[in-house]
């Protein structure tokens, strides 16, 4: 059985009821034990007590020992009892018992035997005739658990134990739910719950740190926004003039070359940028898939892009953190691929799939992983003339998870790579 899909609370009280079966369990053999031991000493006792008093009435009145033989249990026999498993514990109170009397030094024994189905504990002691006294003894069925008793003893106490153990897993789980929310809202840039003030000492103290790491993190990032945004002006406003002196130049093919070169680093600087600053998904706005198919569409009119099967949803979205991730999954395909197919798919769990299909090689397993992380890029000998950054897939990732989403890049069965941006949709149109 596996917990990992179980809450705090439930894995206490899971543990509370779990440890409280095994204690009745070992309380019930306990007392299955103990009932049997109190069985075997009253019977011993009885035993010991009945031999002695019919010792002390023979050897009054020897002649009256036929008539006392003829009780039920009681025997006049010529030696001591027949073999059988013999009983240290019965002896030695037998032999107590014989003191008190008077009777020390006299031989005597106990012993249990088996008769069908039943056990029976045979006493005997040696009389001043050299006969022997012997006295048999059925011991009675018992040692059966008192189960009722002990299931009413077990509901009443799991009833007791439960609910602390749930109230005390509410109180450290929901602390700790709070946190998780407030960590993940440090990543995803969205507005966290609110971190808990309450809980035990060692919940306070976790909290408290966070706390403190939220705001260097945050600190951090908006320090490094501010610089990057303050770099990017002080490189876009060189790149502009660039562009004008390029228009000087006499040579066509040297000017193309120039800026070509010009509009590669901008595009560079703008994937570095978008990076860096990080990519959130505020300002949500309702959006329509297939309004959203269309525009991407008209954007490339004229490149191989076409459209597959839409299907009609409406989701949650930032409509420009949207395009530009799709825009860079449809650059990828046509830069490797030559040609690509966009279309969209319902998914299971309330998902929709942007699928973005291409004609190319595909890429190997190995790297299907290491190629969404920043700046990370394919085969170099393939890519070495190819603009790019190597963040295209690394942004695309980053606007999927900002929508509680994933980017998925899998080889097509017939060749190809197939990207598929995952996002959740809350109704079909």
């Amino acid at each position: 059985m596996s917990f990992s899909g179980v809450g705090l609370a439930t894995r206490l009280t899971i543990l509370t009821v779990g440890l409280l079966l095994i204690g009745q369990l070992v309380n019930a053999g306990l007392l299955a034990t103990a009932e049997k031991t109190l069985r075997m000493q009253r019977a011993e006792a009885v035993m010991a007590e009945r031999l002695v008093q019919g010792a002390r009435f023979i050897e009054a009145a020897p002649r009256l020992g036929p008539n006392l033989a003829r009780r039920p249990g009681v025997r006049l026999e010529e030696g001591p009892p027949p073999a059988g498993e013999v009983l240290p514990r019965a002896e030695e109170t037998l032999r107590q018992a014989m003191e008190e009397a008077g009777f020390q030094g006299r031989g005597h024994a106990v012993r249990l035997v088996e008769r069908g189905e039943r056990q029976v504990m045979i006493g005997a002691i040696e009389l001043s005739s050299g006969s022997w006294l012997s006295y048999r003894r059925p011991l009675p069925p018992g040692g059966d658990v008192p189960w009722g008793p002990i299931i009413v003893q077990t509901l009443i106490l799991s009833v007791i134990l439960i609910i602390p153990a749930i109230w005390v897993g509410r109180a450290v789980a929901t602390p700790l739910r709070q946190l998780t929310g407030a960590a993940d809202s440090i990543l995803t840039g969205k507005d966290g719950a609110a971190l808990p003030e309450g809980g035990p000492p060692d919940i306070r103290a976790l909290t408290s740190a966070i706390a403190k790491l939220e705001q260097r993190v945050l600190a951090a990032l908006d320090e490094r926004a501010a610089m990057l945004g303050a770099l990017g002006h002080d490189l876009r406003t060189p790149l502009a003039s660039l562009r004008i002196r390029v228009e000087s130049v006499a040579d066509e093919t040297l000017r193309e070359e120039m800026t070509a070169s010009i509009e590669a680093l901008a595009e560079a600087l703008d994937d570095i940028l978008t990076f860096s600053k990080g990519v959130s998904a505020d300002q949500l706005e309702e959006v329509r898939t297939e309004a959203l198919v269309a525009r991407l569409l008209e954007d490339y009119r004229g490149q191989p892009v076409s459209r597959g099967p839409v299907e009609a949803l409406q989701l949650r979205a930032s409509p420009q953190s949207l395009l530009r991730a799709l825009r860079n999954l449809l650059d990828n395909a046509l830069r490797y691929g030559g040609e690509a197919e966009l279309s969209v798919e319902k998914r299971p769990g309330g998902m929709v799939a942007f699928v973005i299909r291409d004609k190319g090689e595909g890429i190997a397993a190995a790297d299907l992983e290491r190629l969404q992380r920043p700046f990370e890029r394919g085969d170099p000998a393939r890519n070495s003339a190819e603009r790019g950054t190597g963040l295209g897939l690394a942004i695309a990732g980053a606007v999927a998870r900002a929508h509680a989403g994933e980017l998925l890049l899998t080889n097509g069965l017939s060749g190809g790579l197939e990207a598929v941006l995952l996002l959740p949709y809350h109704k079909a149109v």
